[in-house]
């Protein structure tokens, strides 16, 4: 905690000067997962566990549970510092709080084909990022500028669950249906490399320096542990709102 607020005053030291702005952002993060664990195609239920209801997940299906294909909703936000290098170049840093994460249907085997079975199961990360930006911006009027950016980020990795509904209609008591959370820190690296690419604009708004901005980021390693079996990479598209900071 100590290096955190070092780094925080290190920013707001730098932020001081023309060339230098400090920004807080704040937005909705939509994630996934890609790669060979990610689809819910790998989730095969054993032909045992139809002739026999109840024993809910079979033992096969749990070395592909660790990635969700489908959309995951979640908070991202932080703070931002802007070095402006000359009138259209910039570099920007910021320290980032994301929630990331998939969903995925669990599947069971009929004697005919394969169907989607309760509710789909959530992959849950939260993490902290820190990304390195090259910005390109371009004046739109006396008041608004466009922008794009590109860069790399290191990111590590607070916590990650694992939480599911499991549902049992064969069952005499009620309720026929309980809920599971299993911790996952141990599944997904805890330090991660990725890419990104964004698109904003920045202007006066009520007097206020706003910005509206949307970027797309990617992970570059292979997201699951080296003691895990399985492979993919975490995606996410963020959308979000900057408010830079009266210094």
């Amino acid at each position: 905690m100590r290096h955190l607020v070092w780094l925080v005053l290190l920013i707001t030291g730098f932020a001081q000067g023309q060339t230098n702005q400090l920004y807080l952002r704040g937005g909705l993060s939509r994630s996934h997962f890609t790669g060979e664990s990610a689809s819910s195609e790998t989730q095969l239920w054993t032909s045992n566990e139809i002739s026999y209801p109840g024993i809910w997940p079979a033992q096969t299906t749990r070395a592909s549970n660790f990635l969700g294909r489908r959309f995951q909703s979640g908070f991202t936000g932080g703070l931002g510092w802007r070095h402006r290098l000359s009138t259209h170049w910039a570099f920007r840093t910021e320290l980032n709080y994301e929630q990331g994460g998939g969903r995925i249907d669990p599947l069971r085997n009929t004697p005919t084909k394969q169907i989607a079975y309760g509710p789909p199961i959530r992959f849950l990360r939260d993490l902290i990022s820190l990304p390195l930006l090259a910005e390109y911006n371009q004046s739109l009027n006396s008041r608004w500028r466009l922008y794009g950016f590109a860069g790399l980020q290191v990111a590590y990795q607070l916590k990650a669950l694992e939480k599911g509904r499991i549902d049992e209609p064969w069952r005499s008591s009620l309720p026929t249906f309980y809920e599971y959370t299993y911790n996952r820190n141990e599944t997904y690296r805890q330090t991660e490399l990725g890419g990104l690419l964004g698109l904003g604009t920045q202007g006066e708004w009520f007097g206020q320096q706003v910005g509206l901005e949307i970027r797309y980021q990617t992970g570059l390693l292979n997201v699951v542990s080296p003691t895990m079996i399985g492979r993919g990479r975490m995606e996410s598209f963020q959308a979000s709102v900057l408010y830079y900071l009266p210094l």
